[in-house]
């Protein structure tokens, strides 16, 4: 079976979205993730400024294969990318008015 996300936010909202991953997620795949998530928070909380907390793209999967209840074959990958320390996310009106032509 196979798992898969990919998602952009805060260290800790991306913590937090593994847990609605993992709700959507049954059988071998749940399995799976729940073994890889350990592992895929270490490498968040990694990525982390308690002052300036960094935007990141996160982008991760997984699946393995079985026969008669033996794990034959597994693989996981997990790329995070720092997009920024400031993640803007409601317009702000600007100070002047703006000019046509």
């Amino acid at each position: 079976m196979s798992w898969s996300f990919s998602v952009i936010g805060s260290p800790a909202a991306i913590i937090e979205e593994l847990g609605r991953v993992e709700s959507g997620l049954s059988g071998a795949s749940l399995d799976e993730f729940k073994e890889a998530r350990p592992g895929i928070e270490t490498l968040v909380r990694m990525n982390s400024n308690v002052k300036y907390p960094p935007v990141l793209h996160i982008d991760a999967n997984g699946h393995a294969s079985s026969t008669g209840g033996v794990r034959q074959y597994s693989q996981c990958a997990v790329h995070i990318r720092t997009l920024g320390v400031k993640l803007v996310t409601e317009a702000v009106a600007a100070t002047e008015p703006a000019t046509t032509t």
